[in-house]
């Protein structure tokens, strides 16, 4: 079973993935494809049998770019085909629909079954969403979206299966729990909001001076996202609170933090789901989170934490007040998010649903992947 991402650091799309493998390795073997410029290779090398680096091109916007796609792609293609081939592969999921090449391996004799997610609203890609969507919908046996909120993204014509993201959760053993304490977790990436988080923590930081804003993310090894951190810092050093906003690495286990913290943010402009909501709460900690997608099945506003317009920062500062001031509203709010994670995103469910979807146990030939890879 091969699993093509994109992803070039660790991402909500491969921890995804890393969780699933985990999930299911009583049923299949799986080897993921990444890209040659990945950072995450290291990162999930003991949830494959096997991590491999295939060149996926970056459709750019200029005329050369464009033009140079569908030649690269078809390339890339040609190659993946190839070594699926000699691994004996009859099963690949393309983790996103934008992956060209893993749709274009029917071209060179690529016959096992596919299997394509899509996690983000194509609409965001104009004329080249409509193509890969068309092409997912040509070559793919199942396409998945991964929350409801995907799923009324796609034109009618575009059939999918629902199957919510797997986690990668460790469970909290041993909570120490500040109730002053708010985690923030994601990349640091324009558009992940943490901007507006610090705004609406400098507009209460005096009202609670025991209160902490902590950030836990990293940059993907772009220089974008660095100059974004940057930013960040300069915005946390010009307000009421600094010394309180703290700036932490990338973690790849998350448990600590999570047993230290009172409550979780998440502040995206857009999200196709969210695991970092998904495991906060499953960890007993309330969530405030925009309504941007994902998050909106995931949290039940004023039941397990409270929902807030994006880019409302005004919205954003009250939620933190009224659980910052009440710290036995926000434990209720975490217990209650545990139930209903527990009953919601059932992993027997999930489980049984990528075993459906990806047709395990119905092709003889998956256990002589691993031979092929030594």
């Amino acid at each position: 079973m091969a699993i093509l991402d994109g992803s070039v650091d660790v991402t909500g799309a491969l921890n995804s993935a890393r969780g699933q493998a985990r999930m299911l390795r009583d049923d299949a073997r799986f080897v993921l494809f990444l890209p040659i410029q990945s950072h995450a290779i290291h990162a999930a090398a003991s949830d494959f049998e096997a991590v491999e680096r295939v060149r996926l091109p970056e459709l750019k916007r200029s005329l050369g770019g464009v033009l140079g796609y569908p030649f690269a792609s078809l390339a890339s293609a040609r190659m993946l085909a190839r070594r699926l081939r000699e691994l004996d592969c009859e099963r690949l999921q393309i983790n996103d629909f934008y992956l060209l090449p893993g749709l274009l391996t029917r071209l060179f004799g690529f016959r096992g079954r596919i299997v394509t997610w899509v996690r983000i609203d194509p609409r965001r890609y104009g004329l080249a969403g409509k193509i890969w969507l068309f092409a997912a919908q040509r070559f793919s046996n199942l396409m998945v979206s991964v929350s409801k909120y995907i799923s009324a993204c796609l034109p009618p014509s575009v059939k999918t299966k629902l199957i919510y993201d797997s986690s990668l959760l460790r469970a909290v053993t041993e909570a120490n729990r500040d109730p002053q304490s708010m985690l923030f977790v994601g990349n640091y990436i324009f558009g992940k909001g943490q901007q507006e988080a610090i705004s609406a923590f400098q507009l209460i930081a005096d009202r609670f001076p025991s209160a902490t804003l902590v950030f836990h993310g990293g940059d993907m090894g772009l220089g974008k996202n660095r100059d974004y951190l940057a930013g960040l810092r300069c915005q946390a050093a010009a307000g009421p609170g600094t010394e309180r906003i703290l700036f932490g690495p990338f973690l790849s286990d998350l448990a600590d933090a999570r047993g230290r913290a009172g409550m979780a943010l998440n502040f995206s402009h857009s999200e196709s789901f969210s695991l970092t909501c998904v495991e906060a709460s499953a960890n007993g900690l309330a969530v405030i989170a925009t309504r941007c997608g994902g998050p909106e099945e995931i949290v039940e506003d004023g039941v397990t934490g409270l929902l807030v317009p994006v880019g409302d920062t005004a919205a954003m500062a009250e939620a933190m007040a009224g659980l910052l001031g009440d710290p036995d509203r926000a434990a209720t709010m975490g217990e209650a998010g545990c139930y209903l994670v527990a009953e919601r995103f059932s992993p027997a469910a999930i489980r049984s649903s990528l075993v459906k979807a990806l047709g395990l146990g119905t092709i003889g030939k998956i256990g002589s992947a691993r031979d092929r890879l030594k």
